[in-house]
């Protein structure tokens, strides 16, 4: 599928252990969005865990927002939530 990127409404979503996150969409954004600019910093999350789910994987996807169709997978990855984990 090839996508206008330049036209290009990109937000990310994320899950873990069944819960998910959305950022707001970068209207125009195309293939390099400023993500600085999104209201929602969804990256700037805490997770309170139980140590048994630290092995588990954070799952995340990049979509294009569209208004008159579904929206469109850009990319999408997951990362060991152990990674990710800051143990100060």
């Amino acid at each position: 599928m090839s996508f206008g990127l330049k036209k290009m409404d990109p937000y990310a979503r994320f899950s873990h252990a069944g819960k998910q996150w959305s950022s707001d969409y970068i209207n125009n954004g195309g293939k390099e969005p400023d993500w600085s600019k999104c209201n929602k910093y969804v990256w700037d999350l805490e997770l309170a865990l139980p140590p048994n789910e630290y092995q588990d994987n954070f799952y995340f996807s990049v979509m294009d927002s569209d208004m008159k169709r579904d929206d469109d997978t850009v990319g999408f990855g997951e990362v060991p939530l152990a990674t990710l984990i800051n143990y100060d």
